[in-house]
């Protein structure tokens, strides 16, 4: 029988918890590499801004496409 907030291996919920705010602590940049791609380019876009936790930078790198 384990306690309520611990698990069998002793780690309890505390140091998990922690672990969790430190992770969304830290800046998260977002790189989309398009080659071709133009009309899924926005949909990706929206993704990321859909996100529960928006990142700290969004680069999108175009390698040379041909269409608009």
């Amino acid at each position: 029988m384990t306690d309520i907030g611990k698990r069998e291996d002793g780690v309890g919920r505390d140091s998990r918890e922690h672990t969790e705010r430190v992770a969304h602590a830290l800046p998260v940049a977002v790189v989309t590499p398009v080659y071709n791609r133009a009309e899924l380019l926005a949909r990706a876009l929206e993704g990321v801004a859909e996100q529960q936790r928006p990142p700290a930078e969004v680069i999108v790198v175009d390698d040379c496409s041909t269409d608009d």
